[in-house]
């Protein structure tokens, strides 16, 4: 356990760099502008956990980048800890993620005249929805990665990323319709929230663990 939470924390270590003070400052202008133009938090919260979901594999980058796989095979470090220590750092990070956009949000809404209650809901679902759904599509991308490398799989990795932005532009189209409604959507998901929340628990939990059997299998296999 003591290795496993090492790791976790190199990998934190790892990312720093990445996350350059310019880079955050942008990051943190386009959602509070989109936060503050929009009617509906749930853009600016989406766009951060999209953004804590493409930060979460940068381990992989600069892992290859230094030869940091070959070291932990030097160091005897278990293959099962390196594909386990990247979940739970990918995890951990998209929930920090998460926790920064409904701060913003919260923020954005009480200078703009006052924390309102279905905002709020709004915002906390939209963050939920957003971790298991980013959860779930890190689940596809991790295996590429685990299989072929950062450089050779960040093609294909990167895939649900377009895919989910494809979707996000969908439903974007869709709720220009009269006939949909965002709010309605959100006060569905409120009327029945536990049977909501337990069938997309239950399916990131299959994801996660189909996931991780994969990449433990496919990184077994490379040798460093």
């Amino acid at each position: 356990m003591s290795k496993l939470r090492e790791f976790v924390r190199l990998d934190f270590l790892t990312v720093k760099p990445y996350m350059t003070l310019k880079n955050l400052i942008i990051c943190t202008a386009v959602a509070i502008f989109m936060a503050f133009t929009s009617a509906s938090p749930s853009a600016a919260v989406s766009l951060l956990m999209v953004f804590g979901t493409i930060y979460a594999t940068y381990p992989f980058a600069a892992g290859e980048k230094s030869g940091l796989d070959a070291l932990y095979a030097t160091l005897s470090v278990k293959r099962g800890t390196v594909v386990l220590g990247r979940y739970l750092f990918a995890q951990i990070f998209l929930a920090l993620a998460g926790f920064f956009a409904l701060f913003l949000s919260v923020a954005v809404l009480q200078f703009k005249g006052g924390v309102y209650g279905s905002a709020m809901n709004e915002a906390f679902i939209t963050a939920i929805a957003m971790f298991l759904l980013c959860g779930i599509l890190q689940a596809v991308q991790l295996p590429m990665i685990f299989k072929m490398g950062y450089i050779k799989s960040r093609l294909f990795a990167n895939l649900p990323l377009i895919a989910l932005g494809l979707m996000g532009m969908l439903v974007l189209l869709m709720f220009n319709d009269d006939d949909v409604n965002l709010s309605n959507i959100f006060g569905r998901i409120e009327a029945y929230p536990l049977a909501v929340v337990g069938i997309a628990v239950a399916a990131w939990l299959v994801c996660m663990f189909v996931s991780y059997k994969l990449s433990l299998a496919f990184y077994k296999k490379r040798e460093f």
